[in-house]
């Protein structure tokens, strides 16, 4: 466990008032954390989304949630949507099963890219604003997000997504494109200890796409091309300037690109397995996040925490969050039908 900015709290409230160090947390349980500080609101559109600026123009407060659902009994549809520091995603479960689902790159105001991925979302099932009984937003933008009811942080809902989909899991990895987090999980699926860095890009998905840009090769192959290496490389340096002024000089020692960016999965794996033994790791392990689907680095970070992770199946990696607000936002809906 590292010394610097180490924290134990009783509650999720605090967690995004720390600054940029390694965090460590011993939870209680964040199950039905605000972070908007209130509950019950219902944020509606009032249109169809066509277009950003008309959309944000013409959402209203006018209803709430508990109104749509006495309105509305049967299918329960829901969303997640989850903003990240560089893709936006959205998740639609309908009777707690997926129907749709929406990435994009983030665009400059998380507001629009929040109506943007949840109106392509909503676009492939099929639905309007008015069809929807319940939205919750995570992620780093979540508090810009103009139409949920209520927000969760994203180590809540990539806890929650990880144990409705395979109940095993103890640890979840998730990096993201500009932190990564290792959150450890009791056997009821509440989470116990977590940690996260957000200080420093050389154990998260940026670092790849810096690299990426550095050898001209694209980020969706590089898993494959590492795959191809043959002659072992170390890249020393934990900064990523200095990281890729190491990637510079051996390209031009005529090192193979394989093994360059096989020796960039590995950087990667073990600054964040560093991260994740500080709170012990426990099996099962689950990868969350776009870089899980890079299988150079899931292979590297298999073996730098000493324990093969496991697969998810028939779900997307990237979507865990999104998935999570989602089953945060049915469990909200329910409870509010219950009362109603």
């Amino acid at each position: 466990m590292k010394g610097e900015g180490v924290c134990f709290l009783d509650g999720m409230d605090n967690m995004d008032n720390m600054d940029g160090m390694d965090k460590v947390d011993d939870m209680d349980g964040m199950d039905g954390v605000d972070k908007s500080g209130h509950r019950g609101q219902s944020i509606l559109f009032t249109t169809s989304i066509t277009s950003t600026s008309s959309t944000l123009s013409t959402l209203s407060t006018a209803s709430t949630s508990s109104t749509i659902l006495s309105n509305r009994r049967s299918p329960m549809i829901v969303a997640g949507c989850d903003i990240g520091s560089l893709t936006a995603k959205a998740v639609i479960l309908k009777d707690g099963n997926l129907i749709a689902d929406a990435v994009i790159r983030v665009k400059t105001n998380p507001a629009r890219s929040a109506t943007d991925v949840m109106r392509m979302a909503m676009d492939k099932a099929g639905l309007t604003p008015e069809d929807i009984d319940r939205v919750v937003g995570t992620g780093y933008g979540r508090e810009q997000i103009p139409f949920v009811d209520s927000v969760e942080s994203e180590i809540s809902c990539h806890a929650r997504a990880a144990f409705r989909v395979m109940p095993s899991v103890r640890m979840v990895i998730d990096i993201g494109g500009q932190d990564a987090k290792a959150t450890r999980l009791d056997d009821n699926g509440n989470v116990a200890r977590y940690i996260y860095n957000d200080k420093c890009a050389s154990g998260t998905g940026r670092f790849l796409e810096v690299m990426a840009d550095a050898l001209e090769v694209p980020l969706e192959e590089m898993g494959a091309m590492g795959a191809r290496s043959t002659e072992k490389l170390s890249i020393s340096n934990q900064c990523v300037i200095f990281a890729e002024t190491e990637v510079v000089s051996l390209v031009n020692e005529g090192k193979e690109i394989a093994d360059i960016v096989n020796a960039l999965h590995h950087a990667l794996a073990g600054r964040v397995a560093s991260l994740a033994k500080s709170i012990e790791v426990r099996e099962d392990v689950i990868m969350t996040g776009g870089v899980a689907k890079n299988s150079g680095v899931f292979s590297a970070l298999s073996a730098a925490i000493g324990i093969p992770m496991k697969h998810l199946i028939d779900v997307d990696p990237q979507l865990m969050g999104a998935l999570g607000a989602a089953l945060y936002a049915e469990e909200g809906a329910k409870k509010l039908k219950m009362a109603g």
